[in-house]
Order: structure tokens, then C-alpha cells, then sequence
């Protein structure tokens, strides 16, 4: 039996019941401010809970416990009323004032609690401004307020810093909802240039550069004319901000790159393939990551690249509209400034991760699918662009030789689940079937004859003697194809990208 004395219940709840808990506990249940102070106005109701320190554990823990229902219901005044107060506390209150960084704080877990319960843009409105007829004036104030700050240099670095992280969390919960769009209507493109090139933030570059990679995502297939970051991207000529870029995005892939040296050993480079027989070669799920050392087991990476390699999208954005970026990208990679880490060329070995190794996560089923595409295409068009017709022959050969390998990338694209375009998947399916119609047509040609797909010579014989005759079996008209766009994978990457940001803030 146990005679321990137990201390009385009311010590016990004294001991784990806060002020700040006490409050919003009566707030969860739907009490409103005047109900729980009916003396003091709900200006002054909320300022005071500003001031009490943040149980963020016990706020995100009650918060995550709400259904959508209940937040578009009963908690939807105290839910709206929250969110303004803290925008209008975050613009307002102080720099010295504890209420500032409060109200980031709790706006960031309201937020972010918010919009994890797939919400529409309308309901996000609702829950958020109070109705979508207030959403306009609300989210134009909370974009106006962030903006601000993030581009203040009067502001503390940490107000800044944190306020950047809202700013990025939110764009990545809300995805592509309607709500995003009023970010759009401000020039963070500025203030995060200003925070970047300025020596105390300097170090929030990466969430900076990663925040307007997110903006330039927005809608990017429908709305790419309307985008401004877009249109920011294409034309900065802000010299400092890019080389800024650049060391972020070195910093960050050093880790990235280290995580798979310590698996790996990448001395040497691979070249890029000299063959189509290669590139098939290289669809086998056991080769996807073929310049590693083929004695790891694949286990081992199934959890790289780690998620700074996220950082990879900003590079992309800049790289591909903008001629002066790439000017400043490989004056970096040549003359590279001191090392980030003693005896690390981050410089060059950033760019070759950046060639060689695909974001796994998000990719390596993706190149499965354009090379499928690839390949299709070019089976119909072979003749047009081939040299001769040996290497006609050889092609169709290096198919017939890896057609075994070709049937195993079914699975894999069968296995695909959202994110990923679907009607994408399935055409790739479409397109692998046609090429296996045409590689089982020439492998049961060759077993007619008694050659066998070792004996390269007999089986070549083979091949060639039908094709002269008859022209590639299966073989289609493609004249009027249209060659598959990567739009569509970067839109499939989109959430991803914003799974991988999420991971790396708080």
C-alpha cells in the first residue's frame, strides 16, 4: 500500500493552471470577453492578454483540437477577433513593447492552426476577417502591417525575423487559396532585398529568398502575367541582393550536400550519360541514385535530400528569367568567396549537387515520368533526327535490350498519389505502353529467329532486317505533337516545396 502524502487538489491545480490558461480555456468554450471580464471593454481585454507570456504547447494543442465546423461557427468572434487584434498590436504597439512580439506569436499559431484544416479561401475569410466582406480591409491591413516591418530598418532584428517567418508560414499553408492574392499586392520584393543586403539580416536571407519563391509561385500557370514577383524576378538588376542569394542558397546546401558525403563517396563526379541505353538504364529504382556508390543500400537515403534543399526553387526562379543572375550565379561559382565551412568548396559543389541530384522526394518519380515521355517521343521522330539507320537500329535495340526494365517503371508510376498531377501520370502510362508494343513486337521477332537478346550481333541482324522492311514497328505520326511542358511538375513541386518550408520554421 502507498502511505506517500499527496498535497492538497488546490495546490496541484494552482500549480498548472496560468493565468493565460484560465483565460482562454473560458474563450475555447465560448465565453466572450464580457462574459469573462464584464467590466473592462474588449480592447482592453485583449491588450492584457497580450501582455501575459505565450503557453504556445497549450494555445496550438486547443487550437489543433477544433473542427472546421466549430471555427466557422460558434468560435468564429473570438477567432476573427484574435487575428485583429494581434495585426493591429503587431503594427501599432512598440518595438520595446512585450505585446508586439505576443501578438506575432499568437497570431502565427492562430494562422497556422487555421489553415491546416483545409479551408476554402471563403472560409478562411470568414474565420479569419469575420466575414468576406471585411476580408479586403482585414488581410490589406495584415499585408500592409507585415510589409512594413520587413523592410524597416529601424525595427528590431528579431521583429523582423519573426514577422518574415509569419509572412512565409502563412503563404505556404494557404497554398493556392484566394487569400494569398493579397500578398500580391504589396512589394515584398523590396523589403526582403532591403533585409537581405543589410548586415545585421543578412542571416534571414534564406527564409527571405524562399518567401519570394513561394510569391512567385502563386498561381503561376493561370496568373503569370498578373504576378508581380514574376515580373521582379525577371527585371532586378539588385547586384548585392542576387550575390546574397547565392551565399544563402550555398550555406544551405552545404548541410544537404554533407548528408549524402556522409553515405556517399562523391570524389568523382559522374560524367552526364552518353547514351540512351544509359538514360533507361538509370530509370531502375535501385539506380535512381546512381553516382552513389551502388554498395548503399537505397534505405539509407530514403530521407534525403534534407528540406533545406528546398532552397533549390529560389535558384530556379531567378535562374531561368534573369541574364544578370546568371552572370552573378557563375562569377560566384569562379571566383567564390571565403569558404563558409574550412576546406568546403561550397561554391562548386553546390552546383554540382544542383546538376547532378534531384530533390528525391519530390522528383525522382517525375524524371521517371518525363524520361517515359522523352523516350516515346523520340521513338516516333528517330528516323528524323538520327544520323543513319545503324543508329536507327541500335536505338530500337538499346529498348528491346532494357524493355524489362521499362515494364518495372508501371509500378512506380501506378504508386504516384497527390501531390502529383494524375492525368499527368496517366499519360506517361500511355506513353510507356506504346514503347512496350514496340519493344515486345522486336524481342518476339528476335526469339523467332533463335538469336538472343546477349547475342548483340544476331539480335541487331534482327532488328535491322525488319525495320528496313517494314519501318519501325508501332511507330507514329508526331508531326503535330506538342513536346511535353515541365509547367504542370512545377505546380506538382509547388506543395512540396511548401511541406519542406514548413519543416524548417517553427
Amino acid at each position: 500500500m502507498n502511505f506517500r502524502r499527496s498535497p492538497p487538489p488546490s495546490l496541484n491545480a494552482s500549480k498548472i493552471t496560468s493565468k493565460f490558461v484560465s483565460i482562454y480555456s473560458k474563450l475555447f468554450l465560448g465565453f466572450s470577453p464580457n462574459q469573462i471580464y464584464p467590466h473592462q471593454d474588449q480592447d482592453r481585454f485583449f491588450s492584457d492578454l497580450l501582455d501575459l507570456k505565450v503557453d504556445r504547447p497549450y494555445l496550438e494543442g486547443e487550437l489543433n483540437k477544433l473542427s472546421k465546423e466549430t471555427c466557422l461557427g460558434k468560435l468564429k468572434p473570438f477567432l476573427s477577433a484574435l487575428f485583429k487584434v494581434c495585426t493591429k498590436h503587431i503594427r501599432e504597439a512598440r518595438n520595446e513593447d512585450i505585446r508586439k512580439l505576443n501578438a506575432i506569436e499568437t497570431g502565427y499559431i492562430v494562422i497556422s492552426c487555421v489553415l491546416s484544416k483545409s479551408m476554402t479561401g471563403w472560409e478562411t475569410m470568414e474565420v479569419l476577417a469575420g466575414s468576406v466582406a471585411q476580408s479586403d480591409t482585414v488581410f490589406s491591413g495584415f499585408t500592409g502591417v507585415l510589409d512594413t516591418i520587413i523592410g524597416d530598418p529601424e525595427a528590431p532584428r528579431t521583429v523582423r525575423h519573426k514577422v518574415l517567418q509569419l509572412a512565409l508560414m502563412y503563404m505556404c499553408r494557404s497554398s493556392q487559396l484566394s487569400t494569398g492574392a493579397y500578398f500580391l499586392r504589396r512589394d515584398f520584393f523590396s523589403s526582403v532585398a532591403s533585409l537581405a543586403t543589410a548586415p545585421e539580416t543578412e542571416e534571414y536571407t534564406f527564409e527571405g529568398i524562399l518567401f519570394l519563391a513561394i510569391l512567385a509561385n502563386y498561381h503561376k500557370s493561370d496568373a503569370a502575367k498578373l504576378n508581380p514577383y514574376l515580373k521582379r524576378i525577371r527585371e532586378t538588376t539588385d547586384g548585392d541582393f542576387m550575390r546574397k542569394l547565392c551565399w544563402a542558397s550555398n550555406f544551405a546546401l552545404e548541410s544537404s550536400i554533407k548528408a549524402y558525403q556522409d553515405l556517399a563517396d562523391d570524389a568523382t563526379p559522374p560524367t552526364l550519360t552518353s547514351s540512351l541505353g544509359s538514360v533507361i538504364t538509370r530509370l531502375r529504382p535501385d539506380r535512381a541514385l546512381s553516382f552513389m556508390s551502388m554498395g548503399q543500400p537505397r534505405e539509407n537515403f530514403k530521407g534525403l535530400p534534407i528540406e533545406a534543399s528546398v532552397v533549390l526553387l529560389p535558384i530556379y526562379e531567378f535562374l531561368r528569367p534573369n541574364p544578370l543572375f546568371i552572370t552573378v550565379f557563375l562569377e560566384d561559382l569562379v571566383s567564390p568567396p571565403p569558404p563558409i565551412t574550412e576546406g568546403v568548396n561550397t561554391e562548386t559543389s553546390s552546383w554540382w549537387y544542383w546538376r547532378q541530384v534531384p530533390p528525391v522526394k519530390a522528383y525522382e518519380a517525375l524524371i521517371c515520368s518525363q524520361t517515359i515521355r522523352f523516350l516515346d517521343f523520340a521513338l516516333c521522330t528517330s528516323e528524323s533526327y538520327l544520323p543513319s539507320p545503324r543508329a536507327v537500329h541500335e536505338f530500337i535495340y538499346e529498348l528491346v535490350r532494357s524493355s524489362s526494365v521499362l515494364k518495372k517503371q508501371q509500378e512506380l508510376l501506378n504508386f504516384l498519389e497527390p501531390p502529383f498531377n494524375r492525368p499527368a501520370v496517366e499519360l506517361s502510362l500511355e506513353f510507356l505502353a506504346h514503347i512496350m508494343i514496340t519493344t515486345d513486337f522486336y524481342r518476339e521477332k528476335i526469339s523467332e529467329m533463335g538469336a538472343g537478346i546477349g547475342n548483340a550481333k544476331d539480335a541487331m541482324k534482327t532488328v535491322a532486317d525488319d525495320i528496313e522492311a517494314n519501318g519501325i514497328h508501332g511507330a507514329r505520326d508526331m508531326r503535330d505533337a506538342i513536346p511535353p511542358t515541365r509547367s504542370q511538375n512545377v505546380l506538382d513541386f509547388g506543395p512540396l516545396a511548401c511541406a519542406d518550408v514548413l519543416a524548417l520554421i517553427p
